[in-house]
């Protein structure tokens, strides 16, 4: 795992992977996240173009744009979305590779309770960022990561599980996390400051 560093440039997106129509479930933590993350200063908007909700934070001081994206397709049409928006944004390299996107997604391989940051890498069976690499030359895409862990129950079904919610305690870790292991390293990344 590589530790987060700040991006350059003058635009960065950050996109929530999960099921829009599912928002309480584990598979849909990297949605919820924005929005805890960002503590209701975000005024999402229908995004028709690019089918999703976006919102966007203005350049301030040394931090770049803000662009947030929770996609409307389903979690294994995620990428459609996301190649879209990089490219209508401008977040794509000379070979049409996205720089400066972001993903943050559920993690089936942490427990409730911790996240991690990594540049590429496996998708892990995660069919939303199997869908955003998918759009590319395979091992061609390196979107920066916040992985959010949820854990698995080996006695339930993954799709079964990753669709459940959180148990009371569950939720709890995550929402701590969020706050104190995925809100840092964002601000690394995005270069904004401590509140």
């Amino acid at each position: 795992m590589s530790a987060p560093t700040a991006l350059m440039g003058s635009k960065i997106m950050i996109v929530g992977l999960g099921n829009i129509t599912h928002p309480l479930t584990r598979h849909s933590i990297g949605m919820r996240a924005l929005d805890k993350i960002m503590a209701g200063q975000l005024a999402w908007s229908r995004d028709t173009k690019i089918s999703a909700l976006s919102a966007r934070v203005p350049a301030q001081g040394d931090r770049p744009e803000l662009i947030f994206v929770k996609p409307k397709a389903p979690m294994n049409l995620n990428g459609r979305t996301v190649s879209r928006a990089a490219k209508r944004e401008g977040l794509c390299d000379v070979h049409g590779l996205p720089t400066n996107v972001i993903l943050v997604h559920d993690e089936l391989d942490l427990a409730p309770g911790r996240v991690k940051y990594s540049l590429g890498g496996s998708a892990r069976g995660h069919k939303g960022v199997s869908s955003c690499t998918d759009r590319y030359s395979k091992g061609q895409a390196l979107f920066h990561r916040v992985r959010i862990g949820i854990g698995r129950n080996p006695d339930v079904d993954v799709s079964d599980f990753v669709l459940g919610r959180f148990t009371a305690g569950e939720e709890e870790l995550v929402l701590s996390a969020l706050r104190n292991e995925a809100l840092p390293i964002l601000r690394t990344l995005c270069r904004f400051p401590e509140p």
